[in-house]
C-alpha cells in the first residue's frame, strides 16, 4: 500500500506560526523532502524534531522527484516543505503532486501561512475576486510581455518579487497598468519589521528609482571615502617629503643654469652633475631624504621627485573636493526620499479618503434608488386611480375612465406627456378637460 505525501506549510517569518498539527505530521513522517535542508534543519531543531531529510528544488526535481515516489510508493510517508510558506504553490511541489497523483499516491495538506493570501488580506485592495501571478520573468523583454497579456486584467493581481528586481518591475507595471493603478506593496510580512505601503504605480515605480540611486550613491560615497582614509598616511607622508625636498630645489635652478652655460664655472666644478652631487647629497641625507647611491642623474631625480609628489598631493586633494561633493549630493538625495516618503504617506491618507468618499457616494446612491422606487410605486398607483370631470357648465361631477386609460388613447401605449398646472391637475383634452386625483 502506498504511504502519504504530505505538504506541510511552514512559516514566512514568525516561528510562532507553524501549527501543533505540522509539528506532529513532521514528527511522524518517515522522512522530509526539503527546498534546502540547511534551512528546514533549523526549523526542525527549534521544534526538536528529528528526521532524515532530502533535498528537493528546482534544479534536482526530476531525478529526486522519481526517488520520492519510489519510497512512497513502497510505503513510507514524506513530509514536502519549502523554506517558507505553503508547497506546491509558485513551487517545484506541484510537479511531485502531479507525479503522485499520476501513480495513486494520497496527497494531503497542512495548511499554514500562504503570503500571497496574507499580503491580499491586508493590502486593503478588492479581495472578493483576484489572480495570484506569483514570480514574473526575470528577463526585461519576457516580464514586459507577460505584464503585457494582464493589461485587460480588472481583478486584484497577486504578485512576489525579489528586492533587487523590484525597481524595474513597478517601472514596467507602471507602463502596463498605468501609474494610477492602486498596489499595495507588502514587505517582512509576521516579521518585526512588517510593513504595507498603499499608494500608485507611479508613486512606488519614482520611490524606489529614487531609492536606488541613493543606495549607489552612498557605496560610492563610502568605497571613496575608505580610499581617501587609506590614502591619508601617504598622502601626509608625501607632504613631509616634499617639505623636505623644496630646500634643495634652489640647488636644481643652479643647476640648470650652470648646465645650460649661464654660469661658466661654479665652486671650482667642472660639470653640473659633480657639482649638485657633491652639494646635494650630503643636503639630503641631513634632511632625511633616502636618495638611492645608483642615481646617475641625480637633478633628475629631485625633479621627478617633486613633480610625482605634487601630482599625488593635487589627486588626493581632488579626491577630498569630490568627497565633499558627493556628501552635498546624498544630502540632497536623502531629502528627495523624504519628500518621497511623505508623498508615498500622503497618498495613503488620499486613497483612505477617497474611500470614505465612494462609501458616501454608495449610500447616496441606495437612498437615490430607494426614491427612485418610491416614485415608481407612486406612479404606478397614480396610474391606475379613477379621475373625475369638473363640468364648466353646472359644476357636476362625473365619472371619466382612469387617467392611464385616457393617456393611452390620446397618445398611445408609449405616452410619457402629461401635464400638470398649478393646482396639480393634470390636463388632458379628451372629453374631460380637468382632472383631478380624489
Amino acid at each position: 500500500m502506498a504511504g502519504i505525501l504530505y505538504l506541510v506549510a511552514t512559516p514566512i517569518g514568525n516561528l510562532g506560526d507553524f501549527s501543533p498539527r505540522a509539528a506532529e505530521t513532521l514528527a511522524q513522517a518517515d522522512f522530509i523532502a526539503a527546498e534546502d535542508t540547511r534551512v528546514s534543519v533549523k526549523l526542525l531543531n527549534h521544534f526538536d524534531i528529528k528526521k532524515p531529510l532530502v533535498s528537493y528544488h528546482e534544479h534536482n526535481r526530476a531525478a529526486a522527484g522519481q526517488a520520492i515516489l519510489t519510497r512512497l510508493l513502497s510505503g513510507e510517508t514524506c513530509a514536502l516543505v519549502t523554506d517558507a510558506g505553503m508547497p506546491a504553490i509558485s513551487d517545484p511541489g506541484e510537479d511531485l503532486v502531479r507525479l503522485c497523483a499520476e501513480n495513486g499516491v494520497p496527497v494531503l495538506a497542512i495548511p499554514g501561512c500562504c503570503a500571497a493570501v496574507y499580503a491580499l488580506a491586508v493590502s486593503g485592495l478588492p479581495t472578493g475576486r483576484f489572480t495570484f501571478e506569483g514570480f514574473l520573468p526575470s528577463g526585461k523583454k519576457e516580464r514586459r510581455e507577460q505584464l503585457h497579456e494582464l493589461t485587460g486584467e480588472t481583478r486584484t493581481m497577486i504578485f512576489h518579487e525579489a528586492p533587487h528586481r523590484l525597481r524595474a518591475t513597478l517601472a514596467d507595471m507602471a507602463e502596463a497598468f498605468g501609474g494610477d493603478r492602486k498596489i499595495a506593496l507588502c514587505r517582512e510580512l509576521t516579521k518585526l519589521h512588517e510593513d504595507t505601503a498603499r499608494t500608485t504605480l507611479a508613486q512606488a515605480a519614482a520611490y524606489y528609482a529614487g531609492k536606488k540611486q541613493l543606495e549607489e550613491g552612498k557605496a560610492a560615497y563610502a568605497a571613496g571615502k575608505k580610499q581617501i582614509e587609506d590614502n591619508t598616511a601617504a598622502y601626509n607622508e608625501g607632504k613631509a617629503t616634499l617639505a623636505k625636498i623644496e630646500p634643495l630645489m634652489p640647488y636644481v635652478d643652479q643647476y640648470v643654469k650652470f648646465r645650460n652655460g649661464t654660469i661658466s664655472n661654479l665652486a671650482g666644478f667642472a660639470t653640473a652633475q659633480a657639482w649638485f652631487v657633491s652639494v646635494v647629497r650630503p643636503i639630503a641625507a641631513n634632511l632625511g631624504l633616502n636618495i638611492p647611491d645608483n642615481v646617475t642623474d641625480l637633478p633628475a631625480y629631485v625633479q621627478q621627485m617633486v613633480a610625482d609628489g605634487k601630482a599625488q598631493l593635487k589627486q588626493y586633494e581632488d579626491g577630498l573636493a569630490q568627497l565633499a561633493e558627493a556628501e552635498k549630493t546624498i544630502a540632497a538625495g536623502e531629502a528627495q526620499l523624504k519628500d518621497a516618503e511623505k508623498q508615498l504617506a500622503q497618498g495613503e491618507v488620499d486613497l483612505a479618503a477617497g474611500g470614505n468618499k465612494l462609501a458616501d457616494g454608495k449610500k447616496q446612491l441606495n437612498t437615490f434608488e430607494d426614491g427612485c422606487a418610491q416614485v415608481a410605486a407612486g406612479c404606478e398607483l397614480l396610474m391606475s386611480q379613477p379621475a373625475y370631470m369638473n363640468d364648466e357648465g353646472n359644476g357636476d361631477k362625473k365619472m371619466c375612465p382612469s387617467v392611464a386609460d385616457i393617456l393611452k388613447e390620446r397618445y398611445g401605449d408609449n405616452f410619457s406627456i402629461w401635464e400638470l398646472d398649478d393646482n396639480g391637475e393634470i390636463r388632458v383634452v379628451n372629453g374631460c378637460q380637468y382632472l383631478k386625483l380624489q
